[in-house]
């Protein structure tokens, strides 16, 4: 999902208001990503659904935003936030504004993919979880050393299998 104040700018005019995100929010998901990607270049045809579980918006605190005078400073190394808390300010609801449109048409993007997944997958078997996860590098991250071999990976990695048919 979008992260707002994350890796993310905005100009006007000479003024570039920067937030340079955390750590948490920059790192990708690959627990969920990375198999069906995979299988996917290995397997012919290897198809998978959108994972439907949807994560609210991040609650974590982002780091202050950085602001630079791009005419005076193009690399970009003196933060004039707390000379300027204005043009802060400013820009900050300038770009929560066009955040907030981002997030609308990425919800309405995501809702078209998922139905048409579940027209998609109606009435079809669900992909073996076995083959899913088979060599599945998180495997040594998961709960007590599971046995991969024994365990469910349904139940320990999330999915589009985790919910049902509800978003």
């Amino acid at each position: 999902a979008p992260v707002s104040h994350c890796n993310a700018a905005i100009r006007e005019e000479r003024w570039k208001l920067y937030w340079p995100g955390d750590e948490t929010s920059l790192k990708k998901d690959s627990t969920r990503d990375n198999p069906s990607y995979l299988r996917g270049i290995v397997r012919p045809h290897w198809e998978m659904p959108l994972d439907r579980q949807l994560d609210p918006p991040s609650t974590l605190s982002q780091p202050a935003p950085r602001l630079f005078d791009l005419e005076k400073d193009p690399a970009e190394t003196n933060d004039l936030a707390a000379a300027h808390p204005e043009l802060v300010q400013s820009l900050l609801r300038k770009h929560d504004a066009w955040f907030s449109e981002v997030v609308a048409e990425w919800r309405q993007s995501r809702e078209r993919i998922l139905e048409h997944d579940r027209i998609y997958w109606r009435g079809r078997e669900t992909p073996d979880p076995k083959t899913l996860f088979e060599d599945f590098w998180q495997w040594k991250f998961a709960v007590n050393k599971t046995d991969p071999r024994t365990a469910n990976p349904l139940t320990l990695f999330r999915g589009f299998w985790n919910d049902g048919e509800e978003d």
